[in-house]
């Protein structure tokens, strides 16, 4: 499986930063990047999870690797993050 680089700056709150710097799987980028859309977009889990109309658990299972995504649940995501789909993937 070919490994993706990310690095990203995530500022949770105003006291708290968080720099990282991770060789990824494909899945992994990818999910790296649903939550860090979704931090930046100061969404919950359960808001997303609403928007998806998925549980909180299915955010947390995307954001954890743990579900792969589909190309439309892809496309929904940057339409709700107000991205392009090419910006969650790493291509």
């Amino acid at each position: 499986m070919e490994k993706y680089k990310i690095e990203k700056e995530v500022t949770v709150t105003q006291s708290y930063k968080k720099t990282e710097t991770q060789k990824l799987g494909l899945h992994d980028f990818i999910s790296q990047k649903v939550k860090y859309f979704r931090i930046l977009n100061n969404m919950s889990q359960g808001e997303l999870a609403d928007k998806l109309k998925v549980s909180r658990q299915s955010v947390a299972n995307i954001e954890a690797g743990r579900h792969k995504l589909s190309m439309e649940r892809l496309e929904q995501l940057s339409k709700i993050f107000g991205v392009d789909s090419n910006q969650i993937l790493p291509f």
